[in-house]
């Protein structure tokens, strides 16, 4: 339950003392350094300041809440009035605005029905991510063993065909109707900033390709530990009998199909991977050639992809419930457990696969004469802090400041590589959607060829920019490549892969954005002797 204190206060000088006042009680007792305090009322002030520019009438009532649950704590401003603008931080010299700027990830704002809220998420857990979820595996195995011993095989069988599978659709559907629009936005917006930052200067452009060749052998590595996987599997099921999805012999005349269908929205109804990089890699190339209307056109496609990343956010919020569904279906199948035990397995060795990942990253840092316990021991609460954010790109301002803080690297290298990286480091999405498509197609004992495989691994690294790097990226990304499998399993499989693998393909994005940030680092001091 939450635990909420409220104070209204007014727009002038004396009701914004005691608003400072109220947010300082507040976080006194949390479990947070003086140093973190500090930075907290700094970036509150700096935010009731410029809500109080807003209002129009000093005497107009703001309302400050502090909000406890498990989440951690939120502090929120309240106020009437015309739409909340934060402060140009390029345009002003204001200390206020460079405040609330460099601690953009800290907050956020939304306006409904007149009122402005301005929500400053004070403290983070990592377990209001886990738990929903968590609970809600539990609840499905609870309903389902309840269901088990009192309902007869052949309801259970109508009940899970007539209900629960319906209602499981429904989110999936949803999903995939956004997933095409935030795939295609997200391409466009990530591919024309790679273009960018490769055109920016020479340090820029290396970091750019290192980024890129790592996500390559990443990639292969996912394919290697998939076959392994994948060999030990069926030869402990005493498998051999091998299955044709449907595209092991192309043809010239199929493959031009599907590359360039003779529709434009063929690619957005079919969700078809192929033509939907054709079709964006088409307009990034018009877009570089277009000249003066470039900057207008890039802002409208950064818009429209903040705008479907919020639609996508809004139906995340009932994965739990997608969750619920899916364990209970596989719960009222015949073999239930086995199948819900075999699931709990995929998931298990999701995670051990990517230990020679984790090793590797390793053995980087090694060469470069790094002390690997105390990179991990600093980077932990690093790591956790970044699975609740979500995105590798909102956290960058909080990995500036942690890196330059606790690892002791440089602000200026951390303000030129980790924007970049955090763009074009992709290693976790790459590792994560080709593992768990290379497991499927060797445990499917899928009858397909290399070059088939190597057109998936392309697939992979497109959707790795186009899958948005948030919660929702691993789900869409594998329905994507399981519809273009033409699995018949697609929506249980791309659930189970989010809930085990959402949070980790962001995990390792950040992993692979500091090794590269910290060994750099250790290069110049090494060079400059």
């Amino acid at each position: 339950m939450a635990k909420t204190e409220t104070v209204q206060v007014t727009a002038d000088e004396n009701g914004l003392s005691q608003a400072s006042d109220f947010a300082e009680r507040s976080l006194t007792g949390r479990r947070i350094s003086a140093c973190s305090k500090h930075e907290w009322m700094a970036l509150f002030r700096a935010l009731l300041l410029h809500a109080a520019s807003h209002v129009d009438d000093s005497e107009a009532p703001l309302e400050i809440s502090s909000i406890v649950s498990l989440g951690g704590t939120d502090i929120t401003i309240k106020f009437a009035g015309k739409r909340f603008l934060l402060p140009d931080e390029n345009a002003s010299a204001d200390s206020q605005a460079k405040i609330i700027d460099a601690f953009s990830d800290k907050f956020s704002c939304s306006y409904e029905n007149g009122e402005n809220v301005i929500t400053i998420s004070v403290g983070r857990s990592f377990w209001s991510i886990i738990l929903p979820n968590l609970i809600a595996v539990i609840a499905a195995v609870i309903v389902g063993i309840v269901l088990e011993f009192t309902v007869d095989e052949a309801e259970l069988r109508t009940m899970a065909s007539e209900w629960v599978s319906p209602l499981e659709k429904l989110f999936t559907n949803a999903v995939l109707m956004i997933g095409a629009p935030v795939t295609l936005f997200s391409l466009l917006k990530n591919v024309t900033d790679s273009f960018i930052v490769a055109e920016r200067n020479s340090s820029s452009r290396r970091l750019f390709i290192n980024a890129i060749s790592s996500s390559v052998s990443v990639v292969a590595l996912a394919l290697i530990m998939g076959f392994v996987f994948a060999q030990w599997a069926l030869s402990s099921s005493g498998i051999t009998e091998r299955v044709d999805i449907g595209f092991a012999n192309w043809s010239l005349a199929s493959a031009v199909d599907q590359i360039i269908p003779s529709s434009i929205i063929e690619p957005f109804e079919t969700i078809s991977p192929i033509p939907m990089i054709f079709v964006a890699l088409l307009i990034v190339g018009a877009l570089n050639s277009i000249g003066k209307d470039f900057d207008l056109l890039k802002r409208a496609i950064d818009a429209c992809y903040n705008l479907f990343s919020g639609i996508l956010n809004i139906l995340m919020k009932a994965f739990p419930v997608a969750c619920f569904l899916l364990f209970l279906e596989v719960l009222l199948a015949k073999d239930g457990i086995s199948h819900f035990l075999e699931i709990l397995f995929i998931g298990i060795i999701a995670f051990a696969s990517t230990i020679p990942l984790l090793a590797l990253y390793a053995l980087r840092l090694k060469l470069r004469g790094i002390r690997i316990r105390e990179f991990i021991r600093k980077t932990w609460p690093l790591v956790k802090e970044n699975y609740v954010i979500g995105s590798v790109i909102d956290a960058v301002p909080y990995n500036m400041r942690y890196c330059s803080e606790k690892l002791g690297i440089s602000r200026e290298r951390l303000g030129k590589e980790l924007p970049i990286l955090a763009q074009t480091s992709l290693d976790g999405n790459c590792f994560i959607l080709m593992l768990l498509a290379s497991i499927y197609i060797f445990i499917a004992n899928c009858e397909v060829s290399w070059f088939n495989i190597a057109v998936i691994a392309a697939i992979v690294m497109f959707l790795s920019f186009g899958a948005p790097n948030q919660p929702g990226s691993i789900l869409i990304g594998m329905l994507v490549i399981l519809t273009y499998l033409n699995s018949d399993i697609a929506i249980a499989l791309a659930i189970c892969f989010e809930l085990f693998c959402g949070g980790l393909q962001n995990i390792l994005n950040v992993i692979s954005s500091i090794t590269t940030v910290a060994e750099n680092e250790r290069a110049e001091e090494k060079r400059r002797g």
